[in-house]
């Protein structure tokens, strides 16, 4: 059994805890995305560590069928903040883009769409539904 880290707490007060799993920092990863606090904090969070296998995160995505979701995502956060997600990373993902549009937070989209989605969306045949503030200020708190 290999040893994993979870992830406790929000923003600047996050603890990595070293714990037993069959898991790894990419299925973390991958859960999280589905989540408000996860796309705000965790997801950044692991980014930060640089302790995630890209290839690994692509091979789960494309086992789960969401490419494109994980693609936009990093490639909305390789724009904030280009030392997070590298541009080689974005071009592997960017190759496995499928044709099916999927719908990233359908929790927020009540809130409706900001504007700024459009580019994303489009490159990414994502239907797109993030604060774009709040992953922002994740971010800056890094």
């Amino acid at each position: 059994m290999s040893e994993l880290g979870v992830l406790k707490g929000k923003g600047r007060h996050v603890v990595y805890e070293s714990t037993p799993d069959d898991g790894d920092l990419e299925q973390l990863f991958l859960s999280s995305l589905f989540t408000i606090d996860g796309v705000e904090d965790r997801c950044l969070f692991l980014l930060q560590s640089k302790k995630m296998k890209m290839n690994q995160l692509l091979a789960y995505a494309q086992k789960q069928k969401v490419v494109n979701i994980v693609g936009c995502y990093l490639d909305i956060i390789h724009d904030l903040s280009p030392s997070l997600v590298d541009k080689k990373t974005i071009a592997l993902f960017s190759q496995y883009v499928a044709g099916k549009p999927a719908i990233f937070l359908k929790q927020l989209k009540k809130y409706g769409k900001q504007g700024w989605e459009q580019p994303y969306e489009s490159r990414w045949n994502v239907d797109l539904y993030l604060d774009l503030g709040a992953i922002r200020h994740g971010v800056r708190a890094l």
